[in-house]
């Protein structure tokens, strides 16, 4: 599978999640106004709170994954190892930069913090499909 094609299948079940996520809040809203003024159960309002907390978790899931794919595969083609794209990428999602040589960065946390200052998503997956 390309990379093109993995960016749009993460970006298509993030956005399904994120809508699921939406549509359950809104149940969550309409329930807990039944059970607050109306004197409905609150068992649906709770599954809605649950179902829109798991919808939100694997909408963001899906988006960091979409990420993590757009900018190792920027990183392997200016010639960063599997390994250090691994790193980096690591490194840079926990805010955990390990510093190596002397205090320098290594080449591959470097080329992360320039891909993300320099280029948004768009941009360095339009430049992967070139």
């Amino acid at each position: 599978m390309t990379t093109k094609a993995k960016l749009v299948i993460f970006e298509l079940v993030a956005g399904i999640f994120g809508w699921g996520w939406l549509v359950a809040v809104g149940f969550a809203v309409y329930y807990l106004v039944m059970a607050v003024g109306f004197g409905g159960g609150w068992t649906p309002f709770f599954v809605a709170v649950g179902a829109s907390a798991i919808s939100k978790w694997l909408a963001r899931g899906f988006d960091d994954n979409k990420r993590r794919a757009a900018v190792e595969a920027n990183l392997i083609a200016k010639g960063a190892s599997h390994e250090e794209t691994g790193r980096a990428w690591l490194e840079a999602y926990t805010g955990q930069a390990v510093h190596r040589n002397n205090g320098e960065l290594t080449m591959a946390y470097y080329n992360l913090l320039v891909v993300n200052e320099n280029r948004t998503l768009a941009t360095a997956a339009r430049s992967l499909s070139e």
